[in-house]
């Protein structure tokens, strides 16, 4: 692969590789998020998320990152402290592209904090950002209602947005994100191409919406999003929503 290609991190089938700065993060429990570009240099770091929920063991927690303000190739690599891994270790791509880090925490994480840290170099200059992971004990026990709004966006998209190549026999990599959020449940699909989040609404009919948004995977932000209202109303099809301006973690 050249540095000009996506980087995509390694291991996981279809998981391979926003537009904020990089700033601390205000949520409990996720990150540390931090820029740091010499003086020398424009180099710096866009990335996504802005900070994480707590993950659980097996729990796809990617990160997006983007290099920007330098012309020449940069060097990226990924350190993780604490028990589970991360893929790639490093990756070298062109500025203004995406590079995706996979952190995938291990059982024995339960009850520790992991902490992730990205550093680029390009032409002797340097930037970095960090973000931290709360490792909770839960069972993901939602992944089948996921699926089942996933193949009802899947349906939709493939007929009246073909365009996009999403369709029945596009293969997807599943995640739970957000584990411990009980009213609202969050789940992600990845494809070779797509990163899909879904979300629904735990309740009555006539509240009972599904949400979905799409990000390209050479991208940082989600770009689509659509709604079914009730998603327990079979005949329910889905409408166009705005996407959100981060990716669910």
């Amino acid at each position: 692969m050249s540095a000009a290609e996506t980087s995509r991190p390694l291991g996981r089938k279809c998981l391979a590789p926003l537009i904020a700065l990089v700033i601390p993060a205000a949520c409990a429990g996720a990150t540390d998020t931090t820029t740091t570009p010499p003086d020398s240099s424009e180099l710096a770091l866009v990335a996504q998320p802005a900070s994480f929920m707590p993950v659980i063991p097996g729990q796809m927690a990617l990160v997006v990152v983007s290099p920007e303000g330098v012309t020449e190739p940069v060097t990226m690599s990924a350190t993780l402290t604490g028990a589970g891994s991360v893929e790639p270790v490093t990756t070298q791509i062109d500025a203004g592209k995406v590079a995706e880090f996979l952190v995938t925490p291990a059982e024995e994480a339960v009850g520790t904090t992991l902490r992730l840290h990205v550093t680029a170099v390009s032409s002797g200059v340097r930037a970095e950002t960090s973000w931290t992971m709360d490792v909770v004990e839960w069972e993901d026990t939602i992944q089948p209602l996921a699926t089942e709004l996933r193949d009802r966006f899947v349906a939709y998209l493939e007929e009246y947005h073909p365009d996009l190549g999403i369709t029945a026999e596009t293969s997807w990599t599943p995640s739970i994100t957000k584990p411990q959020i009980l009213v609202v449940m969050h789940y992600l699909f990845f494809s070779e191409e797509w990163e899909m989040g879904i979300m629904w609404h735990v309740t009555v009919p006539e509240n009972a919406w599904s949400r979905m948004y799409l990000r390209p995977r050479t991208g940082i932000l989600p770009t689509l999003g659509f709604e079914i209202p009730s998603y327990l109303d079979p005949e329910s099809t889905p409408v166009p929503w705005e996407p959100p301006p981060e990716l669910d973690r």
